[in-house]
C-alpha cells in the first residue's frame, strides 16, 4: 500500500513536472519568435558571409560560408572559412534509432562548443563581425531538435545584430551540389536518398514553387532500408570475421549483430569514420583543446569492433552492406522489385516504397535452413537485396526523366541542366552506376557532390541562404512564415507552415484547462464592461 502511494506520489509530480515544463516550452517558443519578429528582415546582400546552424536531427552543425562572384561566368561561388559537425551515432546506438530528447540534449550541450569553433576559427579578418546573416534549419525535422538551433540562431543573429534567414533542410540538401558545382543552371532534377528522404525534386529556381517534389517514398526511405537489411544479415559480425576479430567481443563499438544493433533515424551510408576528437573529450578539454578537431562527419554508428587505437575496422551499415554485396550472388535469392508488375493500387506509380522489400528479406532471413551467420548466404541476400533496390531507384528515376523530356513537368521540359545524386546514399557504387545509366540514356550529365556535402551538415543551410540573400528573385526569401519558429513538416518549395505541437496525457490536460481559464477571463472582462457601460 505505501509503495503504491509512493509510487501515485511520483506520478502526479511527473504530471505537473511535465505540466510545468510545457508552459515553459510554450513561453519560451513564444518569446523567442516575438524577438525573432524584432531583428532586421533578411534582405539581399551581394555576395553574403553567412554563419549557418543545423540541428534537424541527430547532428549538431556550425559552419561559415563567405561567397563571391566568379570572375569567369558571374556565377556565385562559396567558400567554407569554418565548418563544425558533431554527431551522436554512439549516443543513440544502443536504442536502434534516434531518441528526440537525448538527441535534444546533446544539441544543447554541443551547441556552445560550434559557436565557439566558428568564432576561433571563422577565418574573417573581422570574426563574426563580418558575418552578414545567421541561417537555421526550420523544418522539415524533429520538432525538439529545431527549437535548439532556433533558439540559438535568433540569440546569436541578436548579439551580431544581422538578419535571420530560416531554411529548408530538404532545399538545402539540392542546392549543396550547387557549392561544389556553382557554374550548375536551373533546372536540374535531383536524386535525394538518404536515410531519412528519398524523393526526386525538380530544382527550377530559388523560393516559393521554385521546388518541384515529383516523387517521394511511401514508406521507408533507401538508408532506412539498406541499415534494417544489414542487420538482419547480420553484417557486422562479417565485417569482424573479415578484420580477423571475435563477433562477441565486448570492445566492439556501436551496431553489429542481429537486432541489437542501432541505426538513427537519419542513418545512411556514410564513409568510413575516422577517429578524430569525440564530444565528450572536447567538452572535458572545454575551451583548451583545439575544436577544428571535434568533426564526426557521417551519420549511423561504426560497423563492427574499434581497436585499441580508436578507429573503426569498417564503415557504417549501408556501406558495409555494399561491400558484402559485392562477394554474393545476386540470383541465389529470388526478391521483388517494388512497385513492379502486379495490379497493387500503387504499382507503376510515381513513387518509392522499401517496406516491402524489406519484409520480404526479413522472411528470407528467418526462413528454415537460411543461416545469415554463413557469410555466403549473407552475402547473397545482401546482393539481391541492393539490385531490387536500385533496379526500383532506377526505374523511378527514368519515370522522372521521362516526364520531364516530355515537357510533362513544368520546366522541366528537354531542358535539364544536370541530374544530381546525393544524400548518404549516394556513396553507394550501385546507385550510382544506375544513376549514370539512367541520365545516359536522356542524355542528362549527373552530378554527384562530395560526401562530405551528402550527409546533413551546416554548409549547406548557410549556402541556401547565401545563394537567397544575393538572388534577385522577389520569392527567394518569401517562402519563410514569420508566424512560425519552426516547422517539423515542411515540403521544398512550399510556404513554411505554422507548427502546432500535439499535446497528449497530462500536457493535454493542462493545455486545455489553461485555454478553458482564459476563455472564461476573457468573457468575465467583456460582462463586467458591459455592465459598466449599462451603469452608465
Amino acid at each position: 500500500m505505501r509503495r503504491a502511494l509512493a509510487s501515485r506520489g511520483h506520478a502526479a509530480r511527473l504530471a505537473r513536472g511535465l505540466a510545468g515544463s510545457a508552459d515553459a516550452l510554450t513561453h519560451v517558443d513564444t518569446a523567442l519568435l516575438d524577438r525573432s519578429r524584432k531583428l532586421a528582415p533578411p534582405g539581399p546582400v551581394r555576395c553574403p558571409t553567412v554563419l549557418g546552424i543545423e540541428t534537424s536531427c541527430d547532428d549538431t552543425g556550425v559552419a561559415i560560408v563567405r561567397s563571391r562572384t566568379a570572375s569567369a561566368g558571374g556565377f556565385l561561388e562559396g567558400e567554407v572559412t569554418s565548418d563544425f559537425l558533431a554527431s551522436q551515432f554512439d549516443l543513440h546506438a544502443t536504442y536502434g534509432g534516434v531518441v528526440p530528447r537525448l538527441a535534444a540534449r546533446a544539441h544543447e550541450a554541443n551547441l556552445p562548443l560550434g559557436l565557439r569553433h566558428a568564432e576561433t576559427s571563422s577565418g574573417l579578418a573581422g570574426g563574426l563581425a563580418d558575418v552578414d546573416a545567421v541561417a537555421v534549419t526550420a523544418g522539415p525535422g524533429l520538432a525538439i531538435c529545431l527549437r535548439h538551433g532556433f533558439a540559438a540562431a535568433v540569440q546569436l543573429a541578436e548579439r551580431l545584430r544581422v538578419p535571420l534567414v530560416k531554411v529548408n533542410h530538404l532545399e538545402a540538401h539540392v542546392l549543396a551540389a550547387t557549392l561544389a558545382a556553382p557554374e550548375m543552371r536551373f533546372p536540374f532534377l535531383v536524386l535525394l536518398a538518404s536515410g531519412g528522404h528519398t524523393m526526386l525534386v525538380l530544382a527550377k529556381s530559388l523560393g516559393l514553387g521554385g521546388f518541384t517534389v515529383l516523387s517521394t517514398t511511401l514508406d521507408d526511405s533507401l538508408g532506412e532500408a539498406f541499415d534494417k537489411v544489414a542487420r538482419a544479415v547480420r553484417v557486422g559480425d562479417h565485417c569482424a570475421a573479415d578484420a580477423g576479430l571475435n563477433a562477441d567481443d565486448p570492445s566492439r563499438a556501436g551496431a553489429g549483430s542481429g537486432a541489437d544493433s542501432g541505426a538513427g533515424a537519419g542513418a545512411g551510408s556514410g564513409a568510413t569514420v575516422a577517429r578524430t576528437l569525440t564530444m565528450a573529450e572536447a567538452a572535458a578539454a572545454g575551451g583548451e583543446c583545439d575544436l577544428r578537431g571535434v568533426v564526426e562527419t557521417s551519420k549511423g554508428p561504426p560497423v563492427g569492433p574499434s581497436r585499441e587505437d580508436g578507429e573503426t575496422v569498417a564503415g557504417h551499415l549501408g556501406a558495409a552492406l555494399e561491400r558484402l554485396a559485392a562477394d554474393g550472388d545476386a540470383d541465389a535469392v529470388p526478391l521483388p522489385v517494388p512497385l513492379r508488375g502486379g495490379g497493387g493500387k500503387h504499382r507503376g506509380r510515381a513513387a518509392f516504397s522499401f517496406a516491402g522489400l524489406k519484409s520480404a528479406v526479413v522472411r528470407v532471413c528467418e526462413s528454415p535452413g537460411v543461416d545469415v551467420r554463413e557469410r555466403e548466404v549473407a552475402a547473397a541476400i545482401a546482393a539481391s537485396f541492393q539490385r531490387s533496390a536500385v533496379t526500383h531507384v532506377s526505374d523511378q528515376l527514368r519515370l522522372a526523366l521521362a516526364a520531364c523530356d516530355a515537357g510533362a513537368v513544368e520546366g522541366g521540359a528537354a531542358s535539364l541542366g544536370a541530374l544530381v545524386v546525393c544524400g548518404g546514399v549516394a556513396a553507394n557504387s550501385s546507385v550510382r552506376a544506375a544513376v549514370a545509366a539512367a541520365a545516359a540514356q536522356f542524355g542528362v550529365p549527373v552530378f554527384a557532390p562530395p560526401p562530405r556535402l551528402c550527409t546533413d551538415n551546416a554548409v549547406m543551410v548557410a549556402w541556401a541562404a547565401a545563394r537567397k540573400l544575393h538572388s534577385s528573385e522577389p520569392a527567394a526569401l518569401a517562402d519563410a512564415c514569420w508566424e512560425a519558429d519552426f516547422s517539423p513538416r515542411w515540403a521544398p518549395g512550399d510556404r513554411q507552415p505554422v507548427y502546432v505541437p500535439k499535446l497528449r496525457g497530462p500536457l493535454r490536460d493542462q493545455a486545455a484547462r489553461r485555454e478553458a481559464a482564459a476563455a472564461a477571463a476573457a468573457a468575465a472582462a467583456a460582462a463586467e464592461a458591459a455592465d459598466d457601460r449599462s451603469a452608465r
